[in-house]
C-alpha cells in the first residue's frame, strides 16, 4: 500500500511525463524484484553533479530513494533520472533469480504511453520489435502473440487502465547478452544518432546476425520524426544526411561524447552530464546497420566503400598528379623523384640516392639500377630491409644513370630515373654554345644556350626543354599604315638565334617567339621608308617606320667619268639602307635611319662594266655632305672574248667560268674625309661551241679563273692579266687526295667524316662544301681541283675524338693523316611540352669566335626517335 501511495502521489507531481511529444524512449523507473539488494550508493561529487542538494543525506534504500525522487518531483524525463533507473533496472534484471527475468529477457528500457501512463501504444517498437495496430508485439516477418503476465511485472493491458506499474517490453535485450558482453567496447560508441536538430531515436534489430538488414518496418519513436513519416511512407526510415560529432565541444560543460537516446531540448533545464553515467545504458543498445561506425557488419561495408571511392579518385585522376592545392603537377598522379648527395661529385666519391613517391599507395617494391658510364655496377640499400635509398662508390668520372621501377602501385608508377655527373679532379673548363634547330614538321624558333664543359669526363647536359614560342603577330606601319617588310628578330641573350619573318600589305607579321626583349631589323619593300632596327621590342608594340634620312652623293669610274647603272647600298651600324641606282650623271639617293657609328659604303658595277665592287668603312664619315665615290685611276680593265679554254689539250664547250679575285685598292669614298676603298671581283661567263670565251672584261692583275665542268668538278686556273690577256686557259684534270682520321692514341676512326670547306678563288666562286667519310682504317679520299684551297673540320660521330679544324690548306698540303684530340661527349635530350623532338638539329659552336666562324659549328649531329643526342667536343684537360 505504501509503495501504492507513494507512485500515485509521484504521478501527481509530474514523476511520469512526456518527453519533448506524445512518445518518448527514456528508462524506466521500475522496482527492485523481491528479495533484491539495493544497489550502491553513488560517490558523493556524482550527486553533486546531478543537482542533489550537497548537505542533504539520500536515504540509501532503493523504494525510500525512489519515493524521496517522486516527493522532490523529479521528472522522469530529466537524463539523470533516467540513467539512475535504467542502471538500477539493469542491475536488478541481471541478479540471480529476479522475477520475470530468468532467462535475461527483462530490460530497463521502457514505452511511454500517451496520458503518462506506461503502456504499449499501437505503433511503437523497441529493439527489433514492432507493434501493430492491435498492440502485438511481433519481430518483422513474425507476429506473436502477448507474453502472460509474470509477477511483478503489468502487462499492457493493466497500464491501460491506470495501473501504477511499468510496461516493459519483454525480449528486447536480455537475449543477446553474451554477445553484448563480448563486444561491450565496441557497442558503447554505437549509438543510434538521428538528425543533429530533432535528436531522433530509431528501432534496432535484435541480434547482431541481422545487423546488416536494413528493415521497411522501422519506425522512429519521437514526435519529428512522426511528423516526418506521416508526410508518405517513403521517408518513415529516412536519416539526415548530417551526424553529430561524438567529440563534445569545449563551450559545452561535460555532455555525451556522441548522440544518443535523449529526448529533444523542451521548455525545462536538462543538465548534462558526464559521458560515464551513460555508459551502462550505451552498452546495451545495438548499432543500426546503415549508421554504425565500429559494428562487425558496416566495418567491413564501409571499408568497402572506402576503397571503391578512393579507386574512383585515382581513375579520375589517372592522368596528373593531384597536390594538396588541388592544381595537376604531371602527366602520372604517381610520381618518382631521386636526388643524389652530395651534389657536385668528384671521383673517387661514395653517392647515396634517395627516392621519394606521390600519389600512390600500395605494398611497394623497388628495383634499382645503376650504370656507370654505360656498365652495370653494383650497389647497396643504406638501410638494412629499406629500400627507398641506395648507396654506391663512383671510381671513375662520368655519367652514371640510375634508375627505379616500382611494382604493387595503384595507380601504376612510371620508371624513376636521374643522371648524376661525377667530375674528373682538377678539370678545366671551356664555355661552348649549344644552339638547336626544329625540324620544319615541328616548326618553331631555333634555340641557343651557353654550356660549361668540363675536362676529363663524360657529362649528360639533361633533358633541354625547347621553347615551341608563343603565336604573336607583329605590325608594320610606314607613313601610311601597314606596310609590307622583311623582320628579323634576335633575342637578347642569344643575337645568333634569329628569327625571320614577313608582314603581308596589311603590315601584319604572324610568328612564333619565345618570350622577351628582342632587336628587330625592319627592311620595308615601300619606296620611300627606310630600314630600321628597333632594340628592347616586346609583344604587342608596333614597329613603326618613317622616311629616314636623304643621303645624295655621285658615282664616277676610273676615268672620272659619271657611273650610270650602278647599285649604292650603305649599312649604318648593321642596318641597311635603301638601295639606289645612279643616273646617267652618277648621282644617286637614298634614305636611311640615321645617325649611325659605323657606316659602310657598297658600290656594285653594272653587269659588263669589268669593274670590281667597291667597298668602304669609316666612323668619321659626315652623311650630312653628299658622297663622292671614285674608282681609282689604277684600275686598268682587259678583254678576255675569244681565250680558249681547255681540259688535257681539247676545248670544252659550255663550260661557266667564273673570273675571281680580290683587289686591296680600287677606289676612294670621300664624305667629309676620305677612306680607301678595297675591292672584289666576281665575273661570269660561259664557253661558246668551239670552246672560247664571249668578250668578257676583267680588271688587270693577279685573278684566278674557276671552270666548273659539272656539279663538283671543278678545276681553278690561274690568270694574270697584268702581262696580257692569255689565249688559253688549260684546266688540269682533278687530282686523288687521301688522307686518314686517327685518335688521339693512332687507332683508325672508321665512319668519321671531314668537311671540305671552299677557301680563297673557291670560296669567291661559291663552291659548295664537300663531306667524305672515312673508310674502314680511317682512310678519306677524294679528287679535288689543282689550285684548290681548303679548310678541313674532321668529326667522329660516333664521340671516339673530338673535333678537328685544320686551317687553310693548298690540296697539295693535305697531310696523310690527322690526330684528332680527345674528347668528352656531351649527350642529353630534347622535349617540347613534354614530348621528344625528333630530327632537330644539334650544334656546338664556339664562344668566343668573332666573324664567319662565329656561325661555323664545331660539330652537329640530329636528335633520334628519343629526342637523344650525343656530342664529342675537345676535352679541355685536366691539371
Amino acid at each position: 500500500m505504501r509503495r501504492q501511495r507513494l507512485l500515485q502521489r509521484g504521478r501527481r507531481h509530474g514523476g511520469v511525463q512526456r518527453a519533448g511529444g506524445d512518445d518518448g524512449v527514456s528508462p524506466g523507473a521500475g522496482e527492485p524484484p523481491q528479495g533484491q539488494a539495493p544497489g550502491p550508493r553513488r560517490p558523493r561529487r556524482d550527486r553533486d553533479r546531478r543537482g542533489e542538494h550537497p548537505g542533504r543525506r539520500r536515504p540509501t534504500d532503493g523504494r525510500a530513494r525512489h519515493a524521496e525522487d517522486q516527493r522532490r518531483g523529479r521528472r522522469a524525463d530529466r537524463p539523470v533520472r533516467e540513467v539512475r533507473r535504467s542502471r538500477r533496472s539493469a542491475r536488478h534484471a541481471r541478479a540471480p533469480g529476479a522475477r520475470g527475468d530468468a532467462a535475461g529477457e527483462r530490460s530497463g528500457l521502457h514505452v511511454r504511453g500517451a496520458a503518462g501512463a506506461r503502456r504499449a501504444r499501437p505503433g511503437a517498437c523497441h529493439r527489433g520489435q514492432a507493434a501493430d495496430p492491435a498492440g502485438h508485439r511481433r519481430v518483422v516477418g513474425e507476429v506473436h502473440r502477448p507474453r502472460p503476465e509474470r509477477r511483478g511485472v503489468v502487462g499492457p493491458e493493466r497500464a491501460a487502465h491506470g495501473h501504477p506499474g511499468s510496461a516493459a517490453v519483454p525480449g528486447a535485450m536480455g537475449a543477446d547478452r553474451p554477445a553484448r558482453r563480448h563486444h561491450a567496447a565496441d557497442l558503447r560508441a554505437d549509438r543510434v544518432p538521428g538528425a543533429a536538430g530533432s535528436r531522433r531515436a530509431r528501432c534496432l534489430s535484435a541480434d547482431l546476425e541481422r545487423a546488416a538488414v536494413r528493415h521497411d518496418e522501422v519506425r522512429v519513436v519521437d514526435p519529428a520524426a512522426r511528423r516526418d513519416g506521416a508526410r508518405g511512407a517513403d521517408r518513415r526510415d529516412r536519416q539526415s544526411h548530417r551526424l553529430r560529432p561524438r567529440r563534445v565541444p569545449a563551450r559545452r560543460r561535460g555532455g555525451a561524447p556522441g548522440r544518443d537516446l535523449r529526448p529533444p531540448r523542451h521548455a525545462g533545464v536538462v543538465r548534462r552530464q558526464r559521458a560515464d553515467l551513460l555508459d551502462h545504458w550505451d552498452r546495451r543498445l545495438l548499432a543500426a546497420p546503415d549508421l554504425a561506425h565500429r559494428g562487425e557488419v558496416m566495418r567491413g561495408a564501409l571499408l568497402a566503400v572506402g576503397l571503391a571511392v578512393a579507386h574512383a579518385g585515382c581513375a579520375a585522376n589517372a592522368d596528373g598528379f593531384t597536390g594538396p592545392d588541388g592544381g595537376s603537377g604531371s602527366d602520372h598522379r604517381c610520381a618518382i623523384s631521386l636526388t643524389a648527395t652530395p651534389m657536385e661529385p668528384v671521383a673517387v666519391v661514395h653517392l647515396q640516392v634517395t627516392s621519394q613517391i606521390a600519389g600512390t599507395f600500395g605494398v611497394l617494391s623497388y628495383t634499382w639500377r645503376v650504370l656507370a658510364n654505360g656498365a652495370p655496377i653494383a650497389f647497396l640499400p643504406v638501410h638494412q630491409n629499406d629500400s627507398t635509398a641506395i648507396e654506391f662508390t663512383a671510381t671513375t668520372p662520368g655519367v652514371y644513370a640510375v634508375t627505379l621501377d616500382i611494382d604493387g602501385s595503384d595507380p601504376p608508377c612510371p620508371q624513376g630515373s636521374a643522371t648524376i655527373n661525377v667530375g674528373a679532379p682538377g678539370a678545366l673548363t671551356e664555355f661552348l654554345r649549344l644552339r638547336v634547330v626544329p625540324s620544319i614538321a615541328d616548326g618553331g624558333p631555333p634555340f641557343e644556350k651557353v654550356i660549361q664543359v668540363k675536362g676529363g669526363a663524360t657529362a649528360d647536359l639533361g633533358t633541354q626543354q625547347i621553347d615551341h614560342g608563343a603565336p604573336v603577330t607583329a605590325q608594320v606601319d610606314g607613313p601610311g599604315g601597314g606596310i609590307a617588310a622583311y623582320l628579323r628578330f634576335s633575342p637578347g641573350g642569344t643575337p645568333d638565334a634569329f628569327v625571320e619573318g614577313f608582314s603581308n600589305m596589311s603590315g601584319a607579321a604572324p610568328l612564333r617567339l619565345p618570350i622577351g626583349p628582342y632587336a628587330v631589323l625592319v627592311v620595308p619593300s615601300a619606296p620611300g621608308v627606310a630600314p630600321r632596327g628597333f632594340t628592347g621590342w616586346l609583344f604587342g608594340q608596333t614597329l613603326t617606320l618613317d622616311a629616314g634620312s636623304p643621303i645624295t652623293g655621285t658615282v664616277r669610274d676610273p676615268s672620272n667619268a659619271p657611273l650610270a647603272g650602278a647599285i649604292v647600298r650603305l649599312v649604318l651600324d648593321g642596318v641597311p639602307s635603301t638601295l639606289a641606282t645612279t643616273a646617267a650623271d652618277g648621282s644617286f639617293a637614298l634614305r636611311a635611319a640615321t645617325p649611325a657609328v659605323n657606316v659602310t659604303v657598297d658600290v656594285l658595277p653594272p653587269v659588263g662594266s669589268g669593274l670590281p665592287r667597291l667597298s668602304a668603312t669609316s666612323q668619321t664619315f659626315d652623311l650630312g655632305v653628299p658622297l663622292q665615290v671614285r674608282y681609282a685611276a689604277n684600275v686598268v680593265l682587259s678583254d678576255l672574248g675569244g681565250t680558249m679554254v681547255r681540259q688535257l689539250g681539247a676545248p670544252v664547250a659550255g663550260v661557266r667560268v667564273t673570273v675571281v679575285g680580290a683587289l686591296a685598292t680600287v677606289g676612294m669614298v670621300t664624305a667629309g674625309r676620305s677612306t680607301v676603298a678595297t675591292g672584289e671581283v666576281r665575273i661570269v661567263a660561259t664557253t661558246g661551241a668551239t670552246g672560247a670565251l664571249p668578250p668578257t672584261r676583267v680588271p688587270t692583275g693577279p685573278l684566278a679563273a674557276v671552270v666548273e665542268f659539272s656539279p663538283g668538278k671543278r678545276a681553278v686556273v690561274a690568270l694574270d692579266t697584268s702581262a696580257g690577256v692569255p689565249a688559253t686557259l688549260d684546266a688540269p684534270p682533278l687530282v686523288l687526295i687521301t688522307t686518314a682520321a686517327l685518335d688521339n692514341h693512332g687507332g683508325a676512326l672508321a665512319g668519321a667524316t671531314v668537311d671540305l670547306v671552299p677557301t680563297g678563288a673557291l670560296a669567291l666562286a661559291s663552291a659548295p662544301t664537300v663531306r667524305l667519310p672515312a673508310m674502314t682504317a680511317g682512310a678519306i679520299a677524294a679528287e679535288l681541283p689543282v689550285g684548290g684551297r681548303y679548310e678541313l673540320r674532321f668529326q667522329d660521330p660516333v664521340g671516339r675524338a673530338a673535333p678537328l679544324v685544320v686551317a687553310d690548306r693548298a690540296i697539295t698540303a693535305i697531310a696523310q693523316s690527322y690526330r684528332l684530340p680527345p674528347a668528352v661527349v656531351l649527350q642529353g635530350a630534347l622535349q617540347r611540352d613534354s614530348m621528344a623532338m625528333p630530327g632537330a638539329a644539334v650544334q656546338i659552336l664556339c664562344y668566343s669566335c668573332t666573324g664567319i666562324a662565329r656561325g661555323k659549328p664545331l660539330v652537329e649531329t640530329v636528335s633520334d626517335a628519343a629526342g637523344r643526342f650525343a656530342l664529342a667536343v675537345q676535352d679541355p684537360g685536366t691539371r
